[in-house]
């Protein structure tokens, strides 16, 4: 499950938005689980990697607003535990390399 695949990682923050489990390190969110599917937020070279997959896909967590930064993983991707923890490595690691977030107050 999505919480298991992110105990390895170090120092995430569980929340809710878009009234879905999301992922945070640093203040910077890099993984929410979303009815259309978990999607990650990836560096460019990652990102373009995924999306040559004919089932994976930009994230659009409402009709209209796109969110570039996000690919939804392929389920079949998402399904297997390796790949699955892999792709939440990566969107982790590149989360963790962009200035934090503050908190808003």
């Amino acid at each position: 499950g999505f919480r298991q695949a992110l105990e390895p990682l170090p120092e995430v923050e569980l929340k809710k938005m878009f009234g879905c489990p999301c992922a945070f390190v640093h203040g910077q969110m890099f993984a929410v689980f979303h009815p259309v599917g978990l999607a990650l937020k990836l560096s460019d070279e990652d990102r373009e990697t995924l999306l040559e997959r004919p089932d994976a896909q930009v994230f659009e967590p409402m009709p209209g607003r796109r969110m570039r930064q996000y690919v939804v993983l392929p389920p079949a991707t998402a399904s297997t535990e390796d790949a699955l923890r892999q792709w939440l490595a990566r969107a982790h690691a590149y989360a963790a390399s962009l200035p934090p977030k503050e908190k808003k107050r």
